[in-house]
């Protein structure tokens, strides 16, 4: 299985992967709106970048039709809608793993418990807004 899916990955990154090669390769994204040279992109970026969330492997593994893993079909919806954009192989590889790397708890902010809080319920809401920003003015009456 490895080695056709090594060949598989060859052969793509040397022509255009047509929507029959791709289902081989990740029966498990959905790949149908992407054109033949974007679905090369997908496969080029499945080869290199590792589900983070799920099966720890490389992504284009994680889509295998034996595994379950769910997070997997999130990221490869991902890759899948920045590859619709034209955007690079090497491109898509930085942003997705920035992305994920910012899932690592070690990177997280922690809450010191004497923040001050409104109420004595078991979940806390922090907000952490800009003043200057529209988007966030909009969201004041709502939080």
């Amino acid at each position: 299985m490895r080695l056709f899916l090594l060949a598989l990955l060859v052969s793509a990154a040397s022509s255009a992967a047509t929507l029959d090669e791709a289902k081989k390769a990740a029966p498990r994204a959905d790949l149908s709106a992407l054109n033949d040279a974007q679905r090369t992109i997908f496969l080029q970026v499945a080869g290199d970048v590792g589900n983070y969330a799920g099966c720890q492997d490389t992504l284009i593994k994680c889509l295998a039709a034996n595994v379950k893993d769910p997070h997997a079909v999130r990221m490869a919806d991902l890759v899948a809608h920045l590859a619709g954009y034209n955007v690079s192989a090497q491109v898509i590889t930085n942003m997705v793993e920035k992305y994920y790397d910012a899932f690592d708890p070690k990177t997280r902010l922690q809450v010191k418990e004497e923040c001050p809080t409104l109420g004595k319920g078991p979940i806390a809401i922090l907000e952490f807004s800009d003043y200057q920003c529209p988007h966030c003015a909009k969201a004041v009456p709502l939080l």
